[in-house]
């Protein structure tokens, strides 16, 4: 079971969904996703990198800058070194939904971010979550690519922020009743 209705199964226990760069439609190729941008590069940052760091740095940037650099590197690259590569090959074969995800509704706070240049899984196939999810705030990231939180970190922050605080008061009115 996937989408909303996964959300709600557990009833009460689930209390909200962020989604930060959802997989919304699971075949690679049939994804509407943007160009890969680039919206600022620093060559001094990818030219300070072994030619890994730098490869896959600059698979997902789309500010090469070094604080970019920084929150990659602490933050995305450990489990880039890190991931089983044929176990990935596994799953990827059979990646594919039988189903449809996205049936029924969940009407818990939700947070959908997503970035204008995710070249990855792309932000337009997002747009289809808004109705399964009547209490969604959604975003649409300029300057943020696949990795949203370290592109976009304060405004992610700040959105994650405010879904948490409708999170409790969803809560705090639950109890009341």
């Amino acid at each position: 079971m996937c989408g909303p209705q996964a959300a709600a199964q557990p009833g009460k226990q689930v209390l909200g969904l962020a989604l930060i760069c959802p997989v919304v439609v699971a075949e690679h190729a049939e994804r509407d996703v943007p160009e890969r941008t680039v919206l600022y590069r620093d060559p001094a940052v990818t030219g300070a990198l072994d030619a890994e760091d730098a490869r896959d740095y600059a698979e997902m940037a789309v500010t090469e800058s070094q604080e970019n650099w920084e929150l990659f590197r602490d933050h995305a690259l450990p489990g880039l070194r890190a991931f089983d590569r044929r176990a990935i090959g596994r799953i990827a074969g059979r990646y594919s939904l039988d189903r449809q995800p996205e049936t029924g509704e969940f009407h818990g706070p939700t947070l959908i971010i997503t970035g204008r240049q995710d070249h990855v899984v792309g932000y337009r196939d997002a747009f289809r979550l808004l109705e399964h999810y009547p209490r969604a705030t959604m975003s649409v990231l300029d300057g943020a690519g696949h990795n949203a939180h370290l592109d976009q970190p304060d405004l992610v922050h700040t959105l994650l922020d405010e879904w948490l605080s409708r999170v409790a008061a969803s809560q705090m009115s639950e109890v009341s009743r």
